[in-house]
């Protein structure tokens, strides 16, 4: 099977170009890093003579930004698309993550080694002149799309390892740990790391240079890495052009969502979205069914979240004097260290039988037959099912068929959930049910009588429903099931069980309420007439005079039983 990823640039694909409704990016006030803020006073008399005789001492004041390096916390992560684990057609789907409350960390760092472009102010044309555009900024992380056939059949999962940021420098070279400076782990004969600053322009650091790991980080910090063949990486790697666009923020009106009453939120929300630059490898549907015994499924993709800060000289469009050409492109075992701050995995299967347009040209199977000329499209085809069967003579069957597609039923598959008990078997019985969705072409009277109610009833009693199982309707006269309701509370219920603040109060109110019940009962047991008062003082004398000459064992039986059998005599004190 040839399998096939595509690889997407802003030079030859449009997908990446910034629509109005999103916004470029949200710088930080600081970029992380370390920083020293530099004060000099001069005062002078109204003539302009200096009082101070010339410029007073120079005061400085050296500080640090702190900013995620090595991981992507899980708090900042809204959504990750596809989703962990999912499994369905998305061969012309770019994975992409959507961060909350970190809106500024795709820019709080920089890809560039040398000098960062700075980022100027524009004005549109004419036709708009009060309006302005910047200029847009390269993100730091990127979303690789790693397959097993990346790695000659190997999971890429199984090629992240585990280290601390001293496997990011090379042996060659020390780093901070713990205050005191320490040999890197990552042996310099083989490749790079992605402290890329060390290879600037082919420019090595002196041997025994030490490196700073970042403001608020040690050399012993944990991270997990990955380390991506030289060649790999070139066919991978972004442009300083591709990162610009491939993340933006975008800001939603969070007042029109759904909320609780106890929720309080700002009326506009603003999320950093992030997006691949690969195609996921997708399997194609006939090989399903036949897969190969012992590999690993090809349409298994891996997400991964990478650093590029500093990477400038190592992406696409470098120079062909550059290092990490002459030097690490070249080497056969040359690699690419990269931090991998958090990772997902999805299957992909290059099936296009749900695609929208696919359901349009196959709808009521009004698209002409290829091997049957005669077979034309009807005219102004209609979006609903096929009219009922029209029947000279109908047997009751086929008036129940009738009458139930013009209502809107069509007939489902049903396994049911409970297996015929009275076949001695333990399979759940699959049959044919009606099912109609929520639009029906009709006028639904409320049933007061029926299972959720729904007009004036005389009880009190409010109709509890347990389990989709107590609203499957029997049609006796048919002999089968109406689903609909069944698969509505269905459906209800994971919706409401999806919200997370329903079901999260949901949640604790099932365990107030298990604890209040819990309460009741014990209150219940230690309120109940124990014994008479009579009893227990007749045991316990009886106990004392007996004390003398009784092992400890005999004396706690005894008691026990004595306590026992009192409270079986229970009665009022005396």
């Amino acid at each position: 099977m040839t399998t096939k990823q595509t690889i997407v640039t802003t030079n030859d694909s449009p997908l990446f170009q910034v629509s109005a409704s999103f916004v470029q990016h949200s710088l930080p006030g600081l970029s992380a890093g370390k920083y020293t803020v530099t004060a000099q006073q001069k005062i002078d008399d109204d003539e302009g003579a200096s009082v101070t005789n010339g410029a007073l001492p120079v005061v400085s004041h050296s500080f640090g930004v702190e900013g995620d390096k090595y991981t992507l916390p899980t708090r900042f992560i809204h959504s990750i698309y596809p989703a962990a684990g999912a499994q369905g057609e998305f061969s012309t789907a770019l994975p992409q993550i959507v961060l909350k409350n970190a809106v500024k960390l795709p820019w709080i760092r920089t890809p560039y080694y040398h000098q960062e472009p700075q980022i100027r102010t524009h004005a549109y044309p004419t036709t708009n002149p009060t309006g302005k555009y910047d200029d847009d900024k390269a993100s730091w992380l990127f979303i690789m799309v790693l397959s097993a056939s990346d790695f000659d059949g190997t999971m890429p999962r199984q090629m992240v390892k585990k280290g601390t940021v001293a496997d990011l420098i090379p042996d060659t070279m020390t780093v901070r740990s713990l205050g005191k400076a320490a040999p890197g782990k990552m042996p310099a004969t083989k490749g790079y790391s992605s402290f890329s600053y060390v290879f600037e322009s082919g420019e090595t650091q002196p041997a025994g240079t030490e490196l700073d790991p970042g403001v608020g980080y040690d050399g012993t910090d944990p991270i997990s890495f990955i380390d991506i063949p030289v060649g790999l990486f070139a066919k991978l790697a972004p442009t300083i052009q591709d990162l610009r666009m491939m993340s933006h923020v975008r800001s939603v009106r969070m007042d029109n969502k759904a909320l609780a009453d106890s929720d309080v939120i700002d009326p506009e929300g603003e999320y950093a979205v992030m997006m691949a630059n690969r195609l996921p490898q997708s399997l194609p549907t006939s090989e399903l069914d036949n897969p190969t015994p012992g590999e690993n499924p090809k349409g298994a993709n891996a997400a991964m979240v990478v650093s590029l800060e500093y990477l400038e000289c190592a992406l696409r469009g470098y120079a062909d004097t550059s290092y990490f050409k002459s030097t690490i492109q070249t080497n056969p075992k040359g690699f690419v260290r990269l931090v991998v701050l958090t990772k997902w995995e999805f299957t992909s299967y290059q099936d296009t039988s749900f695609e929208f347009v696919t359901l349009l040209e196959h709808l009521n199977e009004r698209v002409p037959d290829e091997d049957d000329p005669e077979s034309t499209p009807l005219d102004d085809p209609l979006m609903r099912l096929p009219n009922p069967p029209s029947y000279s003579q109908p047997t009751p069957a086929e008036n129940t068929v009738q009458t139930m597609l013009s209502l809107g039923y069509v007939p489902m598959n049903h396994l049911t959930r409970v297996p015929d008990v009275t076949a001695n078997g333990a399979e759940p019985i699959q049959t044919v049910s009606w099912y109609r969705g929520p639009l029906a072409p009709f006028v639904v009277p409320a049933d007061a009588d029926g299972p959720l109610g729904g007009g004036v009833q005389n009880s009190t009693v409010a109709h509890m429903v347990y389990s989709a199982d107590a609203l499957l309707k029997f049609d006796p006269d048919v002999g089968l099931y109406d689903t609909s309701y069944a698969a509505a509370w269905q459906l209800g219920r994971l919706m409401a069980l999806n919200d997370q603040s329903f079901s999260t109060a949901y949640y604790q109110w099932q365990r107030s309420r298990v604890y209040s019940l819990r309460a009741a009962y014990e209150m219940d047991s230690v309120t109940q007439p124990f014994a008479p008062q009579r009893e227990v003082s007749f045991a316990l004398h009886e106990l004392t005079k007996t004390r003398s000459g009784l092992p400890t064992d005999t004396l706690l039986q005894s008691a026990v039983s004595s306590l026992v059998m009192a409270a079986q005599t229970g009665g009022d004190n005396e």
